[in-house]
């Protein structure tokens, strides 16, 4: 039986259950959610070669075929720009890989010309930056494997060679993300011989590779995921001889990675998802079966089993769906065949009715996908901890929801708070923090100075107005503005 999105209350959470198949039966695709939550599915391989054609699924699970795209692409990427068209670059056709790119307008249900990229790429990486652009980093194109980088600027819709910098290592089956603050980690994959563990970071702001640090193992066909407090999941891939069933975290705020537990299967060419409002990574596929999954829970630092498919599914391609607490699976090959069906997983969700608050706020917390009529205790942890941790007790209502208020909460502009929601299988997490603080001051360079004494008077900042007893200005002068943020 084929459920409905309307229908998600009867999906057990941790359980996949069947949505709308696709028009066309697809691997290799690529999956990117557009803004109005709408998942767009681009290209793969058929069962006759490469495909141009792509499928949407719409906010009810049901799937339809759209504009095809001018050129096939498998093994390709695809990015949900900020003004919410979605970029396809590189990737395979039937022959060879290509350098060819498009975007996508959902607005007008139509595709775009993008240019080209410098190099033919397939099994590259793209990573949208916080400045919009795209990078694009790595891959393979007539057995040769690229250590170079390109940037996709929206605004030209042009790709603009990297002239000031390659990887350490030329890179395929790598994975790559973005930091908080800025900088992208690009990091294992192959060599084309050899399977890697070193590492590089893109500076965004100088436009420069730098070296990153090295995994305690090679790792080709990993997944690196970031998680709510930014740190890193790497997690397996192969060392050139066998599967990892382990994984390593890395901090960028101690510049290292350690490793993590061991998983609960050895994985290579699998999915990972950050699951919305729960910081759980679920990771699908990629083991000896194909079809097995788990999940990984950053505050216990422990991997465990979760539901897992009814068949093989490599080369799937997936992404969070609009409605709350489901992400949507869809296609791959299960053996000689290749799928046309999808899949939804459920899960439980908590979150807070604001990112951030000013002291004295209420904060509003929410969740769904939780055992009807259960317990769930709510503890609340401060980062840094000055005060012992508070737990509170939620009842779910029948259909698994839950909701409380906290007061008197938001103390501290320089803190942030993670909420943890514990049940009787399944457990949660979500943060906020309290709105940024700054001091705005002007330029005081002191009274009654002549015009030619203002050129060089040294600028004493002072918070709030200044007048004619701190400062000396004429008609017509500019008044420099200072904004220091306080938190």
């Amino acid at each position: 039986m084929i459920l409905a999105i309307s229908q998600q209350s009867r999906i057990t959470s941790g359980m996949w259950a069947p949505i709308g198949p696709m028009p066309v039966a697809r691997t290799g695709a690529c999956a990117a959610q557009l803004s109005d939550g709408r998942i767009l599915i681009t290209g793969g391989l058929g069962s006759s070669g490469a495909l141009n054609t792509v499928d949407l699924f719409d906010l009810d699970g049901s799937a339809s075929a759209a504009e095809p795209m001018s050129a096939a692409h498998s093994f390709h990427t695809c990015v949900t720009l900020q003004d919410g068209r979605v970029l396809v670059a590189g990737g395979s056709d039937d022959i060879a890989a290509t350098n060819l790119a498009e975007i996508y307008d959902p607005a007008v249900n139509r595709w775009s010309t993008a240019g080209q990229m410098e190099y033919t790429r397939s099994g590259h990486t793209a990573t949208l930056l916080k400045d919009g652009r795209v990078l694009i980093a790595g891959g393979e194109s007539q057995g040769s494997v690229r250590n170079t980088l390109e940037i996709f600027e929206p605004g030209k819709n042009s790709f603009r060679f990297l002239s000031t910098g390659v990887l350490s290592s030329a890179r395929k089956e790598h994975a790559a993300v973005l930091l908080r603050d800025g900088r992208v980690l690009i990091v294992g994959g192959s060599d084309g011989t050899n399977a890697l563990a070193s590492s590089d970071f893109f500076d965004t702001a100088a436009g420069a590779v730098l070296p990153g640090p090295d995994l305690a193992a090679p790792r080709a066909g990993l997944s690196a995921t970031v998680m709510l407090d930014g740190t890193v999941l790497i997690a397996g891939g192969n060392n050139g001889s066998e599967d990892a069933a382990t994984a390593e975290i890395y901090d960028p705020a101690a510049s290292q990675v350690v490793e993590s537990v061991r998983m609960t299967a050895r994985r290579r060419g699998h999915l990972a998802f950050l699951l919305p409002h729960n910081n759980q990574v679920l990771l699908v596929g990629g083991d000896a079966t194909g079809s097995s999954a788990e999940l990984y829970t950053p505050w216990r630092h422990v991997f465990q089993p979760t539901g897992g498919l009814e068949e093989a599914r490599s080369g799937a391609v997936g992404a969070a769906m609009a409605s709350d607490g489901l992400l949507l699976l869809a296609g791959g090959r299960s053996r000689s065949r290749v799928l046309e069906s999808s899949r939804a997983y459920r899960f439980a969700t908590l979150k807070t009715d604001q990112e951030y608050y000013d002291p004295g706020d209420v904060v509003a917390v929410t969740g769904s996908g939780w055992q009807s009529g259960e317990n769930v205790a709510l503890m609340v942890h401060e980062s840094p901890k000055r005060h012992a941790d508070r737990t509170l007790n939620v009842k779910a209502d029948a259909s698994g929801k839950i909701e409380t208020e906290i007061r008197q909460l938001i103390q501290d502009p320089a803190m942030a708070y993670y909420f943890t929601a514990q049940g009787s299988l399944w457990q949660a997490q979500t943060s906020s923090g309290s709105n940024p603080a700054a001091n705005l001051n002007q330029c005081a360079e002191g009274s009654g100075l002549s015009a030619l004494q203002q050129l060089t008077a040294p600028c004493n900042w002072v918070n709030g107005n200044v007048n004619g007893s701190k400062a000396t200005y004429f008609e017509g002068d500019s008044l420099p503005y200072q904004l220091v943020m306080t938190s």
